[in-house]
């Protein structure tokens, strides 16, 4: 039986479901008390049910067939993912979209990607993404936007297994309880992959490996106090292959690959994550309440390949006085994060500390909101030859209007001024020639102004919400890959800017279909940049596809039944490193279809997916003959989780 004719017959079932409607969504991330009807700027916000449905292997999964962002493994780092969102780039985006976890933001100093492999999607809640907004309650990098994650705190209790081809075994549990006056989840999750790839001449494969535990308790001494705790660890294993050119993987994207001025060498790398944070929250009566959170962080990534071993100490705070009633909104407080890395004998921090103050007011249909942020960045670079510091102070600030056109509809304008610091690692540049790391030179913040208007309309069977926007920048940040490997540096680009468009329709024709389409139209511009003898201006900026298209079909079959048909395709664009816009090889467009099947029982879920049903090749291009395989095979997985 062919898949086609597999499919056919599963359509064939007679169908039965429970009704499933839309409805407006809270933003629980938003202080001032906004639903996604009522906000002054984009949102797409995604439920548990949503995450249960997907049956996704980890948060990165769910996100690249679901979301409005880009997702590509990190020069072929699984566990180590880059997001982009509204055209800053595949090499850089991530660093543009601020992500938080219960409010805690997962940022890193350095250019390492936020570990959401670290997040199961069992202990999820609710994820919710701001598109264009997001400086005032985000802070520094909020220039694309913002993903809040918020976790349960009262898990049900679970326990889950699969596996599939390559070696795939997936297991994990949930337990969780309440009580008069708390709440508490326990969640472990585990995973390995045997890997698709070859990735040395001894048969080596792309091998990983992953362990999250995560602990929530939430507390209720008083009627007007909540207290809660936060312990997390995750421990990651992971090998993955080099690039490979142009002619290897058209012959077999499986292969290891020559290298291509990388050195073919695997890279093996081990991460350690331990994090412990505590939130409050006092109601202090006629609507005024305080917010605080403090957290502790620990981390240590091993690149076993080249005996290089950084420890990451982070310290991250917040508090906030928050009044909310029917009309007025408000919150003022101030917020900061202490980084430091220790690497081969050097010490280097990045400390922000920031104050804000954001309000909102509605009268009739019409809802207006301000805010303003002020913050610091300071920066400390030490070894035993040399001592450096900088500082910057920037600001941010948002204006917002929503009008409610009726009970189902709104339109709303957004402007945004934002910004991003510099990570410690843009401060140096690789010396490809002895092997050494030098500095070179500290360089500039960068500035976003961002201009959104917007219209959103949910009822019981559509959503649906569309929003254009435009954004000037000043000195984005970029690495120049200089082709002849002599100049290569982080630097800034003069001016630049970015415009396009989101467009989401989710519809409920039937009880038992659900069907959805999510479309960004983008264009990412150099205005003026010259680097090198390099004249960038008027060229587009490399790794932003124009056109990203998203489709899913949910059907539920039987009584209990369902089955899910994602669909991603992004459009072809300039490799990662191509500024010029002049080499030869684009980055080729990506294609994936995806299954998924789930039955669910009185007390279990029986659930299959099967992910590249159609065998699409996909990779990243990083230049001409430089490509790293990604998601190039048909994989499966098959399991089930039984409640107790």
């Amino acid at each position: 039986m062919t898949r086609f004719t597999l499919l056919s017959a599963l359509c064939a079932v007679a169908l039965y479901a429970a009704p499933i409607t839309f409805e407006p969504l809270s933003i629980t991330s938003d202080p001032l008390g906004e639903d996604d009807l009522s906000a002054p700027y984009a949102s797409d916000i995604y439920t548990q049910a949503d995450l249960e449905r997907a049956n996704a292997a980890n948060l990165y999964d769910f996100l690249s067939r679901y979301s409005a962002l880009s997702v590509m493994p990190a020069y072929g780092n699984p566990f180590s993912q880059k997001l982009d969102m509204h055209g800053f780039g595949i090499d850089s985006g991530y660093q543009n979209i601020v992500i938080t976890l219960d409010g805690r933001r997962l940022s890193n100093i350095d250019m390492t990607a936020p570990l959401l492999a670290a997040i199961s999607p069992q202990m999820i809640e609710c994820i919710e993404i701001i598109k264009g907004a997001g400086i005032v309650a985000g802070g520094d990098g909020a220039t694309a936007g913002a993903i809040h994650i918020r976790t349960k705190r009262a898990a049900a209790n679970e326990v889950r297994l699969a596996g599939g081809p390559y070696d795939t075994l997936q297991g994990g549990f949930n337990v969780g309880g309440e009580g008069e006056g708390y709440r508490y989840g326990v969640t472990l999750d585990s995973s390995s992959f045997g890997g698709t790839r070859t990735i040395d001449d001894k048969g080596e494969r792309d091998v990983q490996g992953i362990t999250n535990a995560a602990f929530n308790l939430a507390l209720n001494p008083t009627k007007a106090l909540q207290l809660g705790l936060l312990a997390q660890l995750s421990r990651a294993d992971v090998h993955y292959g080099g690039p490979m050119s142009l002619g290897e993987y058209r012959r077999d994207p499986a292969q290891a690959g020559s290298g291509y001025g990388y050195g073919a060498a695997p890279t093996h790398q081990r991460f350690k994550d331990d994090h412990l944070g505590v939130d409050m929250r006092y109601d202090l009566g006629a609507d005024w309440a305080l917010t605080a959170r403090y957290g502790v962080e620990k981390k240590e990534s091993e690149y076993v390949t080249y005996q290089s071993v950084s420890t990451y100490d982070y310290r991250s705070y917040s508090a906030a006085l928050v009044y909310e009633d029917d009309t007025l909104g408000a919150s003022f407080g101030g917020d900061g994060f202490e980084g430091l890395r220790e690497s081969r004998g050097n010490e280097t921090a990045k400390n922000n500390a920031s104050l804000f103050a954001q309000a909102r007011y509605r009268f009739d249909r019409h809802s207006l909101r301000a805010g303003y942020r002020l913050e610091q960045v300071d920066y400390r670079f030490e070894n035993a030859a040399q001592k450096l510091d900088d500082t910057h102070t920037l600001w941010g600030a948002e204006l917002g209007y929503n009008y409610r056109i009726d009970a189902p509809s709104s339109l709303f304008i957004s402007l945004a001024r934002a910004y991003q610091s510099p990570d410690v690692d843009r401060f140096f540049t690789a010396d490809f020639a002895t092997g050494t790391v030098a500095f070179n030179g500290f360089i500039d913040p960068m500035s976003v102004t961002t201009a959104t208007l917007g219209y959103q309309y949910i009822d019981p069977s559509v959503r649906f919400k569309a929003s254009l926007y435009y954004s000037s920048l000043e000195d984005e940040i970029y690495y120049y890959a200089d082709p002849a490997w002599i100049a290569s540096r982080n630097t800034n680009i003069d001016r630049s800017h970015k415009m396009g468009g989101d467009l989401f329709g989710g519809w409920i024709p039937q009880e038992w279909l659900r069907l959805s389409l999510s479309y960004q139209y983008v264009r990412a511009i150099i205005d003026e940049e010259v680097q090198n003898g390099e004249r960038f201006s008027d060229k587009e900026l490399p790794g932003v596809s124009n056109h990203s298209v998203k489709a899913s079909i949910d059907l539920s079959l039987l009584e209990a039944l369902t089955l899910g048909v994602a669909q991603i395709y992004r459009s072809e664009s300039y490799s990662a490193d191509d500024f010029a816009n002049t080499q030869k090889q684009k980055q080729e467009a990506y294609r994936s279809t995806d299954l998924s099947l789930q039955y669910a029982g009185p007390n279990y879920r029986l659930f299959a997916r099967i992910n590249n049903l159609f065998n699409q090749k996909n990779a990243l291009w990083i230049h001409d003959d430089a490509l790293y395989p990604v998601n190039f095979t048909t994989t499966a997985s098959a399991g089930v989780a039984i409640q107790f």
